[in-house]
Order: C-alpha cells, then structure tokens, then sequence
C-alpha cells in the first residue's frame, strides 16, 4: 500500500538475497528491478531514487565443470571396438577432444584441410566465438584420425573428416559427437 518504508540500504540488501538464490535470468530481473524503482522515482511515490541501489552490472554465475580423470578418460576409450568403423570413428573423436579440449561443434567441423600433417597442427576458427585456434596435434590423436581416414571412413568427396555410416554420406552432427 506504501513504499515510504523502502530505503536504498534495504532494496540493496534484497538484491544480494536475490543473487544467492536465482538460478537463471538474474541480468533480466535485475534490470526489471531497476526500471520499477526508477518509474517510482519519476512518478513522486518515492522521494529517493532507489534505482541507485540496484548494480548497473553484476557478475554472471559461472558453473565449472570437472572435466574427466585421466584414468576415466582411459576407461572410456578402452570401450570401444577398435575393429569396426563406428569404433574407429567414436575413438578418433573422444581422443582428440580429450586432448584438445575442442567442443562437439569444431570436431564434427573438422576438416581435411584443417589439419597440418607436417606441422602437427590443427588449425581451426571456433564455431562459437568466431576465433582462429591453432592447436597441436598430438601423436595419439593423429594416429587415431589417421587410421579413420585410412581403414573405416566411407568413401565421400565431402571434405569433413568424421561422417555418419548409415544413410546418405553426411557430416556428423553436433549432437551426435556431444553423445559419444
């Protein structure tokens, strides 16, 4: 019924409370907040402008995840069956992800033309912020992507390296990778 009770000191202390507890969208509300308390400034139902209290800009929450264990690493690729060509295949891409760090969307991108044999080297731009990588290629790796191009890709003139084996001849796709 009043917002003569509001003060700068407790709209501040509401927006921490908020921050601890929301788990998504928080720049939205906050900005909503924001708008709110200054229409109430402009419109005379507060003497203070309490949109002062409110961040301009606030951290975003970041979430870390672990990656996996060498040894889980090592578990995982011993799954597969190294004498069929999906087997080839699903090792070449979990091998060089574990060791590149390279998301789904730049394995499945991954072409001929990206990889410098002599050099030893990927050389890539980044689907998702638009950057140029260059990476090292390790021996592992290299010798996965080898073996997959040399004995179980099926033969197509497209120029990625890692394609589905059943259907009509295609890329890969992202979520195809991400399941792998």
């Amino acid at each position: 019924h009043s917002f003569k009770g509001i003060t700068l000191a407790k709209i501040s202390n509401s927006i921490t409370n908020i921050a601890k507890r929301y788990t998504g969208g928080l720049h939205s509300a906050i900005f909503s907040i924001r708008i709110f308390l200054k229409h109430l400034h402009e419109n005379r139902f507060t003497h203070d402008d309490l949109s002062l209290a409110v961040p301009e800009m606030i951290a975003r929450r970041t979430t870390f995840r672990e990656g996996f264990a060498n040894d889980e690493i090592r578990r995982l690729l011993e799954i597969l069956n190294l004498e069929t060509a999906i087997g080839k295949r699903d090792y070449a891409i979990m091998l060089l992800a574990a060791q590149t760090g390279l998301r789904a969307c730049d394995v499945v991108n991954l072409k001929r033309e990206n990889i410098d044999w002599r050099k030893k080297e990927i050389r890539i731009t980044q689907q998702k912020t638009g950057k140029p990588l260059a990476l090292p290629l390790e021996p592992e790796s290299g010798n996965a992507i080898a073996n997959y191009l040399l004995n179980a890709r099926p033969e197509s003139n497209l120029p990625y390296i890692f394609l589905c084996h059943f259907g009509a001849s295609r890329p890969i796709n992202n979520r195809s990778a991400s399941a792998i």
